[in-house]
């Protein structure tokens, strides 16, 4: 599908397109990982966000497959008016509801959403490997339009924001705020991993966060259309993805904590515990800018999820 022109904000709430190639961090030491995955673990998404942004500048950047979670990331990006460059792995098998939905988020927070594409088109990879990859081999038909253009997509920054939840799946299950991606090799950051189902629904209806229509039609979870399928009110959000396939990752968050207990509230430092809150408690640090997004007017005087410091 063709894609469209960004919105027209200023350029103050536009995301960056291009990562710089100079001055690049130095690797994180393993440790200072280690300690801020603890630290931040009773930590609100604002102030993850915030203390991402102010880590890594123009070398952080955050991969959006438009789901629930990704369209809040979105919302709280341009909240905070946070330069972060933003993309999405157009792997040219998405619904059509999940492209409006990208021009949706482009026209409400004036933000370019840059497209990462695979090396080969739907019909070239056909004749490379055969027609319906996805039926076949899923693994390898992911494997080629998600983790190798994220992998390239990643190249010349040294952090990267996700949209991932611990209750999504078991591969997810012990994933930290701050930890290092073993696969891409580079900082991982994920916001709302402490956040549930709940938490994000609560976020999108309080903020008029724009959502793809699909989860009003029994879509929790939402991946390319050949391999997606809708879910029963009994079954789990992600058992229309892959079904009938031993598969429920695409392999963007593989663990190698895979298969051992969640973790939990116990495993942070007591010294740094600020209490077993909900991470939607609590105010913002500083106000948010009136302008920053444009919201509807019977939404801009909602109360925003609170930020302690």
């Amino acid at each position: 599908m063709p894609r469209h022109s960004g919105g027209t904000a200023t350029e103050a709430h536009k995301v960056r397109a291009t990562p710089r190639t100079s001055d690049a961090l130095e690797p994180e030491p393993r440790y200072e990982l280690r300690t801020m995955g603890l630290i931040v673990e009773s930590w609100p998404a604002q102030d993850i966000l915030r203390w991402a942004s102010e880590r890594f500048s123009s070398r952080l950047t955050f991969a959006t497959g438009f789901g629930a979670e990704g369209c809040v990331m979105i919302d709280l990006i341009a909240r905070l008016q946070l330069p972060v460059d933003v993309f999405t792995l157009d792997t040219g098998l998405l619904f059509p509801e999940t492209y409006d939905l990208w021009a949706r988020l482009e026209r409400t927070y004036g933000v370019t959403i840059r497209a990462v594409q695979p090396a080969q088109s739907v019909p070239e990879q056909a004749r490379l490997h055969g027609d319906r990859l996805w039926e076949r081999e899923p693994a390898r038909c992911c494997a080629l339009r998600k983790v190798a253009p994220l992998q390239g997509a990643l190249k010349g920054f040294d952090a990267w924001l996700t949209a991932i939840r611990r209750d999504q799946t078991l591969a997810r299950a012990n994933a930290r705020g701050v930890e290092w991606d073993e696969r891409f090799h580079l900082v991982k950051v994920n916001p709302l991993v402490r956040w549930s189902k709940p938490d994000v629904w609560q976020y999108i209806q309080t903020h008029n966060v724009p959502y793809n229509a699909l989860h009003d039609s029994g879509y929790p979870s939402i991946g390319c259309q050949p391999c997606t399928t809708r879910v029963g009110l009994d079954e789990d959000e992600r058992a229309g993805r892959w079904r009938g396939q031993q598969k429920t990752e695409c392999g963007l968050h593989a663990s190698d904590d895979a298969g051992r207990a969640p973790r939990s509230q116990a495993d942070t430092l007591p010294e740094l515990a600020r209490g077993d809150m909900s991470p939607l408690d609590a105010r913002p640090a500083a106000p948010i800018p009136a302008d920053a997004v444009h919201a509807d007017a019977a939404h801009a005087d909602a109360p925003q999820p609170e930020v302690t410091t």
